[in-house]
Order: structure tokens, then C-alpha cells, then sequence
């Protein structure tokens, strides 16, 4: 199994820029650090090194998911973040630690309406007052899936707060409009990559088993320990694997779906004018539906043609996909024959109607 060493294993990099953050924040320096990636390349498992970083030193850790859902609610991920703190502290001695913004507070966690700039400086009089006690985490994951207002308080937070024992740790998809684009000039950004062969040996403890793993997930972090920790490796897609896939596609429209699953069923690397020939789609949009799915990290480009990221979300795909439309996919039906034209030289005869 992968164990609790998944964390670590090959992520020497990424965890001593987050153990650098760290210690720039107790010292006070107030940070942002963006960790951002494609999916299941492990960004929770290092915003979870992180807390465990603060929790071993004694710091406050504060955290939340972002979800898509709730754009639309003001600064939700934040409030579910501070409300355990602020709810703790309510009354007298909320006032005595952030004074004139105990009530703002009390109302932003309250869900009732809140000027913007003015939820603002309340949430950094509050994490200000914090640090002041001990050195606070903020993590914030998925904050691609975050509203406006979330991702423009962090940015807020990076550039207001000066000389606070902070440190915020978001993680973001890449290929997402907005967060990572938003935050890249006032964070630190730590993008990890594949696992290299070494430490899938290190997690697998046998090579030859570490080598099956990594040719078909090509040292994807979530896909490793999913295979690890399930049956041993086979022609059979593990269900977890098929639910990790599958979770990949939520958010996808069905037409980039459609082409997914058909490309599963051709196999390696695939044209996209061709596929929109099976498809009986226009190539432009074809390519723009690829094109969707490389920012998920569901495809790479290879040349002039795209093929999926790693052998296994083919299989799951494939796996997935219900067998008489694989047969469609395999055996497309042929196309109708246009009448022959006449040459542009020879008027067409008239029909007798």
C-alpha cells in the first residue's frame, strides 16, 4: 500500500518551499504560497503537509474547500474557515481582540449583506489579531472553484498584510480561468509534477510491480496510490481508478465527453480531424472540446495529434464506456453517397415532373 509516505515521496522540492513559507511566516513575514496543478498530482496531500508543518509547531491552522456551487456566496470558503474561531470568541471577547470589528465579523459569518472592502479589512483585522497569538495558517483548497470575491480577498490579504506571522496555502487547477492568473503576481506558485520512477519504486517496494504503475500512469500521484492500494495491477480498471476518471469529467459538457470516450475507443494518439469524422463533428470544434480537455490534464499534445495524459484514464474510459457504443465508435456507418454532378460545362438535364 502507498501509505502515508505518498506524501513525501519524490515531493523533496515542493515540501521544503513549504517549509521555507513557514518559517518566513513565524518569523513574520506574511506569505501566499499557490500550489497549482493539473488534477490528482497531489496538491491536497502538500496543503496537508502544510498543516501538519503548523500544527507540529504550534500554530493556529484555519481551512476550507471551495466549492463551485457556492460562487455566488459572499466569501463562503472564508467564513467556513473563520466561523469555528469567530463563534468561538463571540461577544466580549471577540471585541477585545479585534475591537470596532466584532460586529462585521459576527455579520459576515452570520451570512447577513456586508460591504465588500469593509468584509475586507475585517477578516485581516481578525487573522491579524490571531497571528498576534501564534502564527496562523490559512489554507483555502480548490480555489479555482472559489467566487470572485474569495480569490480578490487572498489577493488582498497578500498585499495589505505586512509584517503578520500569516501564511496562506490555496491550491488551484490549472487550465482554470481565473485563480492562478489572478494570484500569480503576489504569490509564491509551487507546481508540482509526475512522480518520477524512483519514487514509485520507493512507494511500490518491488520494481517490477513500480514499473507496470508508472508506464500506466506515467507517476500521476492520485492514480499511483489508487493502483497501490487496490488489487494487484491487471487488464481490469480498479473502480477507484474508474471513479477518479469519472470525477474528472464532472464540469465537462457532454459533447467534450462524447469525444473523450470516443478517442478512447480508437487508442493512442489521434487526430482530431479524423475523430470528428467518426464523430461526424466539425473539426474547429473537435479540437476545441480537446482543447478543453488538455486543461483539465485529461490529454497532451503530441505533435500535431493529442493523446490521453496516461494509459490508465484511457482504460477507464474505455472501461467505462457502454459496449454497444464502443461498437459504434469501432464500426462507424458509412457515409451516404452524394449524387454525382455534372460537369460545370453541361447543363443538368431537367427531371419530367
Amino acid at each position: 500500500m502507498a501509505g502515508p509516505g505518498a506524501v513525501r515521496a519524490g515531493r523533496d522540492e515542493e515540501l521544503a518551499r513549504i517549509s521555507g513559507a513557514w518559517s518566513r511566516a513565524v518569523s513574520g513575514c506574511t506569505g501566499l504560497l499557490l500550489i497549482a496543478g493539473e488534477a490528482g498530482v497531489g496538491k491536497s496531500r502538500l496543503a496537508v503537509e502544510a498543516e501538519r508543518m503548523a500544527g507540529a509547531a504550534g500554530g493556529i491552522v484555519l481551512r476550507a474547500r471551495c466549492h463551485e456551487i457556492e460562487r455566488a456566496l459572499f466569501l463562503q470558503p472564508v467564513v467556513d474557515a473563520l466561523r469555528p474561531r469567530i463563534v468561538h470568541l463571540a461577544g466580549n471577547v471577540l471585541k477585545d481582540l479585534v475591537g470596532g470589528w466584532a460586529t462585521a465579523l459576527e455579520s459576515l459569518v452570520r451570512g447577513r449583506a456586508l460591504e465588500r472592502r469593509y468584509a475586507y479589512e475585517a477578516v485581516s483585522a481578525f487573522l491579524r489579531a490571531l497571528a498576534a497569538r501564534e502564527p496562523v495558517l490559512l489554507v483555502l483548497e480548490d480555489l479555482h472553484a472559489a467566487g470572485s470575491a474569495t480569490v480578490e480577498l487572498v489577493h488582498y490579504l497578500a498585499r495589505r498584510l505586512s509584517g503578520v506571522r500569516l501564511l496562506v496555502v490555496a491550491t488551484a487547477l490549472t487550465g482554470e480561468d481565473g485563480a492562478v492568473d489572478a494570484l500569480a503576481g503576489v504569490a509564491e506558485v509551487v507546481r508540482p509534477g509526475p512522480l518520477p520512477l524512483a519514487a514509485v519504486r520507493e512507494l511500490a517496494g518491488d520494481a517490477r510491480l513500480a514499473e507496470e504503475v508508472f508506464r500506466r500512469t506515467r507517476g500521476e500521484p492520485q492514480l499511483v496510490t489508487a493502483l497501490l492500494d487496490g488489487p494487484p495491477p491487471g487488464e481490469e480498471v480498479p473502480l477507484a481508478v474508474r471513479a477518479i476518471v469519472l470525477g474528472r469529467l464532472r464540469g465537462l459538457r457532454e459533447p467534450v465527453r462524447r469525444v473523450l470516450r470516443a478517442a478512447s475507443v480508437l487508442g493512442g494518439a489521434f487526430d482530431p480531424v479524423l475523430l470528428g469524422e467518426l464523430l461526424g463533428l466539425p473539426p474547429h470544434e473537435v479540437a476545441g472540446h480537446c482543447e478543453r480537455a488538455l486543461g483539465r490534464g485529461l490529454l497532451v499534445v503530441r505533435g500535431s495529434a493529442y493523446e490521453f495524459a496516461n494509459a490508465l484514464i484511457r482504460e477507464a474510459l474505455y472501461a467505462t464506456t457502454p459496449a454497444p457504443t464502443r461498437l459504434a465508435y469501432q464500426h462507424p456507418a458509412p457515409r451516404p453517397l452524394s449524387p454525382p454532378q455534372p460537369p460545370p460545362d453541361v447543363p443538368a438535364r431537367r427531371t419530367a415532373g
